[in-house]
């Protein structure tokens, strides 16, 4: 498995408004306090499991659009929406899970639509795959910019293969990419880093038993780079705890006794202090 070398983490910030080209004019006002000219309401659409308000009135209009039918929004903006769910989730990392979500209400939407078209084209899903890709191979200039930019985009991406369900499969285009972060995390300088070591474990305790059924030589090859990093004596010693406790966990089924959890529990607290 090929993976890119990070140089040392800087704690400079970045602006994540600018990552991302927001070439709709309506989507530039994306916070709530944010105003714009009133547009035509879209049909209603039952978002009450999405947590959108964190965007303004006109953004929130173009994904509830997107939500009820992604074919009555052009390519362009369609796309758009995607940028700017990806741009939240790199912004506030904890976002990443929302954002995935609506990424597959969105593709959900897309396919439904399919059987309508008699050329089928996806333009939502194929975008997302697209940027995607585009952002990964920018990882080591994002990581260099912001730590939390960089754990937010591995969370949506990752979180993104493990939600989004296409005709009841997931993604598979994404695996070597979801991968490729996750070795990334599993370098000697991210895993200096709490938020990165915290990143890695909490998505592999989300996405491990998935992953250990649909592509286990991965997951044994991911896992052999991860008991090398709990042996060797240059990791971080809260990095090898939260490490012995993916590596017992999977080697349980990924149940672990409660005993054991509660013992893993008070040790993590010891150990940050």
């Amino acid at each position: 498995m090929t993976t890119q070398r990070f140089p040392p983490a800087s704690d400079k910030q970045v602006n994540m408004a600018g990552s991302v080209p927001l070439q709709m004019s309506t989507l530039a006002n994306l916070r709530s306090s944010d105003q714009g000219s009133r547009l035509p309401a879209a049909k209603s659409v039952d978002i009450s499991n999405y947590d959108i308000g964190g965007f303004g009135e006109e953004a929130q209009w173009y994904i509830r659009k997107a939500l009820q039918d992604p074919t009555s929004l052009g390519k362009q903006d369609l796309c758009q929406v995607f940028n700017v769910l990806m741009w939240r989730a790199m912004e506030e990392p904890d976002y990443a899970r929302t954002g995935a979500q609506l990424c597959h209400a969105i593709i959900q939407a897309e396919v439904e639509k399919e059987q309508y078209d008699c050329v089928p084209t996806r333009v939502f899903q194929s975008h997302l795959r697209l940027k995607l890709l585009e952002q990964e191979m920018e990882a080591e200039t994002l990581h260099e910019q912001s730590v939390s930019a960089w754990v937010g985009f591995v969370r949506f991406l990752c979180l993104c293969y493990h939600v989004i369900r296409v005709r009841d499969s997931p993604l598979m285009t994404m695996v070597d990419s979801v991968f490729n972060c996750l070795s990334l995390l599993a370098l000697p300088g991210p895993l200096k880093n709490e938020m990165q070591v915290d990143c890695l474990y909490n998505l592999l305790v989300q996405m491990g038993p998935s992953l250990d059924q649909t592509v286990p030589d991965k997951m044994e090859d991911l896992f052999a780079l991860l008991r090398d990093r709990f042996l060797s004596f240059k990791t971080p010693s809260l990095a090898r705890h939260r490490l012995l406790q993916l590596i017992e966990l999977r080697s349980g089924g990924w149940q672990m006794e409660p005993g054991i959890q509660d013992y893993y529990s008070r040790s993590g607290k010891e150990l940050r202090g």
